[in-house]
């Protein structure tokens, strides 16, 4: 890590790939807290960068990001965490792990205080996010004219095409192979799409259930009536003793036919007669 934060001193295109060479290791063992001490490293060192080589910035900024995805369940600031899903949605998607499990990671520290809220606000960044996915402008479900191909537009078209509230995976399949939007997409961004609205319904249907699990009316106990309004149980009556006993039947004991067996001593085994050379021993023969 030293070497690579004296790297980080003075950035080039050629010191980003090596940079970018000796930390795959972060990305390939989620080393959450070596990807979050780089990224405050970088940060302070591309200030500059901006406005001499916006190239080069950029690829920065990718990196930068990358490395964050990674460190996100360390991340306290939840404003910085939100960049991520409205800004840098696709730059984690490129990543060889999945983006719902980071979440979760950082979601599962939270020990269920306000889940809710933070999951509902994941979505609404994501709803915001205005990175482009795809060449062709989308049209979108009773709107008027198409529109640029971002990735809040391709969410808004998904839900208004879903047959249901809450778009299962059948409805993502149906959407990605059925919809003339989806249709022209390369084959990759087809799969980004795919990465995307799965994300979305995963995290849509934990917050509406712990909607449903938090609105959940109270079932109170029925209301007491009154004392007087209690009519009296009505005492079971006993059925008359009949006057005499019926006598019990009895069976006659059954004769045990069974026997154990009887085992018949061993027989003596017979013994073959012993040839030695071309003479036959008949003494132990019987």
């Amino acid at each position: 890590m030293t070497n690579i934060n004296k790297m980080t001193n003075q950035f080039t295109h050629e010191q980003l790939e090596i940079i970018r060479e000796k930390i795959k290791p972060i990305f390939e063992h989620l080393q959450r807290k070596r990807a979050l001490e780089l990224v405050r490293a970088m940060v302070k060192r591309i200030v500059d960068l901006e406005m001499a080589d916006q190239g080069l910035y950029k690829n920065c900024l990718k990196l930068i990001a990358q490395l964050k995805w990674v460190a996100c369940p360390l991340i306290k600031n939840d404003e910085e965490f939100l960049e991520l899903v409205e800004k840098y949605f696709l730059e984690g998607l490129e990543l060889d792990v999945k983006l719902i499990d980071l979440v979760i990671a950082r979601l599962e520290l939270q020990f269920g205080v306000g889940l809710e809220k933070s999951i509902n606000d994941i979505l609404s960044a994501l709803r915001s996010n205005k990175q482009k996915l795809g060449a062709n402008p989308i049209q979108i479900k009773r709107e008027s004219s198409s529109t640029d191909p971002l990735i809040k537009n391709w969410l808004v078209d998904f839900i208004r095409n879903a047959e249901t509230k809450n778009p299962l995976e059948m409805e993502e399949t149906n959407y990605l192979f059925n919809n003339q939007n989806a249709k022209n997409l390369s084959e990759n961004d087809k799969k980004t799409l795919g990465k995307i609205l799965s994300f979305y319904d995963t995290f849509k249907l934990y917050a509406d259930g712990l909607t449903q699990k938090e609105g959940m009316p109270k079932v109170s106990p029925p209301p007491v009536q009154p004392s007087s309004a209690i009519p009296s149980p009505i005492q079971p009556t006993k059925p008359p003793t009949p006057s005499y006993q019926i006598p019990k039947q009895t069976i006659p004991g059954r004769r045990d036919l069974y026997k154990e067996p009887v085992e018949e001593p061993p027989r003596p085994g017979r013994v073959e007669p012993r040839i030695e050379g071309n003479i036959v021993d008949l003494k132990n023969r019987q």
